[in-house]
């Protein structure tokens, strides 16, 4: 075995190789329920295609889904292709009961924004309340020494709590502050308002009946239980992204509505978040199932109004902050607020116009304007909803792109111009172009995105038939096209799992109970997808995770991908439950007969191999392999080697 190992490392140096070499690319309104024109089984589809139908197929389930699963290619054969097109443009009656329940092992999804909000801020003011209640008993313990030695010396800050408090329930924990407090119940009534000395007399005539070991206990206990509460306050978020994060990755491998998937992959990239921006955090859930998820395939001003109205875009970008500029007042302090300019300028430069579109033609004038019109865009914290906050709008005239504004307006402003940058010719050009670059090509062909263009403006911008003319077109087909991208590290993971008929388990380690957190099974599979890069909703700047491919090549990558093929391949990330893989079938070849490595080529990549990767993996493992498996433990072993192979080559890394 130490002699196949040392080949099989060979080999993967071969792969790795190879992939720094491979190729890369080339150069009247409908509502958000209309459905185009149904893909017709015959004249519609590219008949001139140099591709086989195999290959064809194959760049359908890779550019629309995350891959194919072993005999997937076979069952979109009888399907028929234009059949399969058509399911997945309409994800809403497609059936996928099996992925909704296993999600309902996630009840968070389900909870609303103003719920998780109303937890949060019941344990955050609870912890306010006890920091301030700890200020003023230290307040009280200093006015003490004061009085016996004639100096102030606060009391120091209590140590760090050495153990872990036990867990209790929010009544309990909201109840448990008793001893000083308790003898000086104006305190524990008037913190949030009463002055901080008038506080610390009532503490301190209520301290002064105990002893001073007492006295710092209770303050040192106060100080506890308000760290409590601000990680009780967190644990709400923490439990929602989590599940969130496993619901994502769990429909990328398993849902049937693959197509959907990657659009919510796209639109959460272009519309891109940073959880480690403010209170962002705290409105990814609702960002994914509110604003981004039911508007994938709909009209591209709804989904621009939703992003724009977000609390999690609202926090990240600044807007929520932004306000008509103060009055200056001689003689006075200087107000605090004013304009932000942030989200003005992303929402121009990222989500529409686009910096570099032909036609865009704004300047720093415009971005001013449409800040101002936003003014007053914020959130309302008690519920985590939106808010327009018409105090803080700033209701002068304003021009924005060449059209004026009226003085006097207020939501409206704002709703202006989003109606002014949807329809411009510049946005659609910009988006079209992204979304070709995600689907077809890093330098995807001008006619096909004059083709989306015209689409747009015929429709009303209906991604639903933008995304249709795509795939429908003879680029998207074009030899030239296919195998051109590079696969994300998210693509990656989530196709190597789709390639061996992988699920994403809720289980617990014993796979007979579920854990306390069911999103903990998913986190080896996030982590190993954050590990090559691409961490959830973790990309600082607004442009998001780059959707040209060749930037996510790099030498590192390549090590970093092979290291991931050999845990996905050998059941080593958990979470991931993987069938026995001698037994994989569903490919053309198939037979006891066949070799081992000729059946897992056939199944797990459809016989898509270059040949210079099928020659070296049949030198290994063919017929002639001078040690061939004898046991049941050698054949497993052997086909676990070549799906490491399989998935680590460049070929596969290609889609």
């Amino acid at each position: 075995m130490r002699m196949k190992s040392l080949r099989i490392a060979s080999v993967l140096s071969i792969a790795a190789l190879a992939a720094g070499g491979s190729r890369v690319a080339l150069a009247a309104p409908f509502s958000a329920k209309t459905k185009p024109t149904p893909v017709s089984a015959a004249a519609p589809m590219p008949t001139t295609a140099p591709l086989s139908e195999t290959q064809r197929i194959l760049q359908v389930l890779n550019r629309l889904g995350y891959g194919p699963r072993p005999g997937d290619v076979a069952r979109v054969k009888q399907k028929g292709l234009a059949a399969y097109l058509n399911q997945q443009l309409a994800p809403e009656d497609q059936d996928d009961r099996a992925v909704e329940a296993k999600l309902a092992a996630l009840p968070t999804l389900r909870q609303g924004q103003t719920a998780l909000s109303s937890g949060y801020d019941r344990w955050q003011k609870e912890a306010s309340r006890l920091e301030r209640l700890s200020k003023a008993l230290r307040t009280a313990l200093a006015e003490k020494d004061k009085t016996k030695t004639g100096t102030v010396t606060l009391a120091p800050a209590a140590a760090p709590m050495m153990n872990r408090m036990e867990d209790n329930s929010d009544e309990e924990s909201m109840a448990s502050m008793t001893s000083v407090a308790a003898m000086a119940p104006a305190a524990m009534s008037t913190t949030g308002d009463a002055p901080l000395p008038a506080t610390a007399e009532r503490l301190s005539a209520a301290a002064s009946r105990v002893d001073r070991t007492t006295q710092e206990a209770e303050l040192q206990r106060y100080q506890q239980e308000a760290q409590r509460a601000r990680r009780e306050a967190d644990k709400t978020f923490n439990a929602a992204n989590a599940q969130l994060a496993a619901a994502r990755i769990i429909r990328a491998v398993e849902s049937e509505r693959q197509l959907q998937e990657v659009l919510v992959d796209f639109w959460s990239n272009h519309f891109n978040i940073d959880r480690h921006k403010g209170d962002s955090r705290y409105y990814l859930l609702s960002y994914d199932r509110d604003t981004i998820r039911p508007f994938v395939l709909g009209r591209f001003r709804d989904l621009l109004g939703a992003t724009a109205k977000s609390p999690a875009m609202l926090i990240y970008l600044d807007n929520a902050q932004s306000s008509a500029p103060p009055i200056v007042r001689p003689g006075r302090p200087l107000p605090r607020g004013g304009l932000n300019e942030n989200y003005a300028r992303e929402i121009m430069e990222l989500h529409t116009l686009g910096v570099d579109s032909s036609g865009g033609g704004y300047t720093q004038k415009d971005v001013t304007e449409v800040a101002r019109c936003l003014t007053g865009w914020t959130v309302d914290r008690p519920s985590g909803t939106f808010r327009f906050d018409a105090r803080r709008h700033d209701t002068g005239a304003k021009v924005v792109l060449g059209q004026r504004i009226a003085a006097g307006g207020g939501i409206e402003d704002g709703e202006a111009v989003l109606d002014l940058l949807a329809s411009r010719p510049a946005t659609m050009r910009h988006v079209s172009y992204q979304l070709c670059q995600r689907l077809v090509a890093d330098e995807p062909p001008a006619a096909l995105v004059d083709k989306c263009v015209e689409t747009w403006e015929r429709t009303g911008g209906n991604l639903r038939s933008v995304v249709r003319t795509i795939v429908t077109s003879p680029e998207f087909y074009a030899p030239a096209a296919y195998k051109s991208k590079y696969k994300s590290p998210l693509e990656f993971v989530v196709s190597a799992i789709r390639a061996q008929n992988g699920t994403i388990s809720l289980l617990g380690a014993r796979e007979s109970r579920s854990p306390a957190d069911p999103s903990e099974r998913a986190k080896p599979v996030l982590n190993q997808v954050s590990l090559l890069g691409q961490g959830f909703y973790q990309f600082q700047a607004p442009i998001g995770y780059p959707e040209d491919s060749r930037k996510w090549r790099s030498a590192g990558s390549v090590i970093g991908r092979l290291n991931a093929a050999l845990g996905l391949s050998t059941g080593r990330v958990g979470g991931v439950l993987l069938p026995a893989p001698e037994t994989l079938a569903g490919g053309e070849v198939a037979g006891p007969d066949t070799p081992l490595v000729e059946r897992l080529i056939s199944a797990c990549v459809n016989n898509d191999l270059s040949p210079r990767t099928r020659a070296a993996l049949l030198r290994q493992f063919g017929e002639n392999a001078s040690d061939a498996p004898k046991t049941p433990q050698e054949k497993r072993r052997e086909a676990q080697q070549i799906m490491t192979l399989l998935i680590g080559s460049p070929d596969f890394q290609n889609r």
